[in-house]
């Protein structure tokens, strides 16, 4: 059956008579893979990339993988197909798929901030499917990042004047600022319209990382900003 082992000798025939037999050859039979190592979890960009090496593959050609991942809760693992479906041949031959964080955000997955992406990885080749991988531990784990929180309100400047602005602000950190690098931050006034009408100052046409931002120019004397 298939994981055994056969032991084998040869010998040839000639009008003469038999050769001595050879030497012993011990061959095993075709298996299932070998349960993969466990995978690793990555962020890439706007993705977590879960990826694992190739296990023995036991004589026959593993033909595809199957990719679990634990939801928020911890209790359960599923697939996600449109990503990261283990048959297809760019996956078999890259041994790894991308998922958008958008997409394990949601159901069936529901992770949130800060939450760890377990995955578990199996193989399958004509004789089945391996058992499943371990799960992922610290340092081949990633964690959920997200959009930045609200920011705190801004404030008022010591460099305010009768005709110039200053507005000051907070910077985010980890956790409020999704545990992602903040790219820019973007300030918007209302040029006192008593908030009719929006325009922003910084941060949506060119990335604006200061904390604080100096307004000189639609400052009406008198006018309460």
């Amino acid at each position: 059956m298939a994981g055994d082992w056969y032991d084998f000798r040869v010998s040839a025939h000639n009008v003469h008579g038999w050769s001595v037999v050879s030497a012993l050859k011990s061959i095993q039979a075709a298996q299932a893979p070998d349960s993969p190592a466990a995978a690793t979890t990555t962020i890439v960009d706007k993705s977590i990339r879960i990826y694992w090496t190739q296990p023995s593959w036991n004589f026959k050609t593993i033909t595809a993988y199957q990719v679990l991942i634990q939801d928020h809760l911890g209790s359960t693992f599923s697939e996600e197909l449109t990503h990261c479906d283990g048959s297809t041949s760019g996956i078999l031959t890259s041994l790894y798929c991308d998922i958008p964080v958008s997409v394990l955000r949601s159901s069936p997955f529901n992770l949130i901030l800060a939450d760890p992406v377990v995955a578990k990885v199996r193989a399958y080749n004509e004789r089945g499917w391996s058992s499943y991988s371990t799960l992922n531990v610290d340092p081949n784990i990633a964690y959920i990042q997200t959009e930045p929180g609200t920011m705190n309100t801004p404030q008022r400047g010591s460099s305010t004047s009768i005709d110039r602005i200053e507005v000051t602000w907070a910077a985010l950190a980890s956790p409020n600022n999704g545990n992602s690098p903040i790219t820019t931050y973007a300030l918007y006034w209302d040029a006192g319209t008593g908030g009719t009408s929006w325009t922003d100052l910084a941060g949506l046409d060119s990335d604006y990382l200061s904390t604080s931002f100096l307004v000189t120019t639609g400052i009406t004397m008198g006018q309460t900003y």
